[in-house]
């Protein structure tokens, strides 16, 4: 190699390292501007919460306000991101596990009665127990009257820490009077999958009510009695299904469709 061409490689090499050298200086610059725009952003952010906690006329629950502007925040990114404060971490756990502490039964809202009534206790827990049946009209828990109160508010007062007792009081239908029982807290795994079965022209029905850890497996184990019964179809519910673990998600689909088959993807600057 003359020296001619070694000048010109020098030469090339040294505008490459100029290119490169500029794409860094861009990049460092954008980071830079980015990084600035952040705190200004959150200084007014603290500025205003600030201002607002001092001046405003009624006295402000941070928990509340803050995890409004947190969720505020999150609506504008896509339907996905959601937050949980760490008084919510027990909703987040039970939506992946299915598992929490409580007595044990569904509740739903009668419109007419304006309570909250007894829709299904579960098999084997608390609520069957203390022999609450479908129907019963809740009256109070814990002596508070829960006339008016949403199934999510009177959700919460029936949960709590595994081993603790609550009072409820409740009228069965075609009865006068009340009866009143003490209900001691247990863990309750609720199933994924409640029920399965074949219909009357061969059909098999399966209701999926979660995705919780180890839902892929009771489907596979229905899926698998369902065909030893001779199904000649299916029918997947999951019109209740209130999510959970996408890993369980994409498992059931793998039962379903041939394999390398594109399910669901996630992206992410990590």
């Amino acid at each position: 190699m003359n020296n001619e061409n070694i000048i010109s490689m020098k030469k090339l090499l040294i505008l490459v390292a100029v290119a490169c050298l500029g794409h860094l200086a861009v990049f460092a610059q954008k980071s830079k501007d980015h990084n600035f725009e952040v705190a200004k952003n959150l200084e007014i952010f603290n500025d205003i919460y600030r201002m607002l906690d001092v001046m405003y006329v009624d006295t402000l629950d941070p928990n509340v306000v803050i995890g409004n502007g947190i969720n505020a925040m999150l609506k504008g990114l896509d339907p996905y991101t959601e937050y949980y404060p760490e008084d919510k971490s027990k909703d987040l756990k039970m939506l992946l596990t299915g598992k929490y502490a409580g007595i044990g039964s569904v509740i739903r809202y009668h419109q007419r009665l304006k309570r909250v009534v007894i829709d299904e206790p579960y098999t084997n827990t608390p609520s069957q127990d203390a022999g609450l049946k479908a129907g019963d009209i809740i009256l109070t828990v814990d002596g508070k009257d829960i006339k008016g109160m949403m199934p999510t508010k009177v959700t919460e007062m029936l949960r709590g820490e595994a081993g603790t007792t609550l009072e409820l009081r409740f009228l069965r239908p075609g009865e006068e009077k009340p009866r009143t029982v003490h209900i001691t807290r247990r863990i309750i795994q609720l199933p994924a999958i409640p029920y399965y079965g074949i219909m009357d022209d061969g059909i098999g029905y399966i209701n999926l009510n979660s995705f919780t850890s180890g839902c892929a497996r009771e489907m596979r184990h229905a899926l698998l009695q369902l065909m030893s019964q001779g199904a000649k179809g299916l029918v997947l519910d999951i019109r209740d299904n209130v999510g959970g673990a996408i890993n369980e998600a994409v498992d059931i689909t793998n039962l379903f469709l041939p394999k390398g088959v594109k399910v669901v993807y996630t992206k992410g600057k990590q």
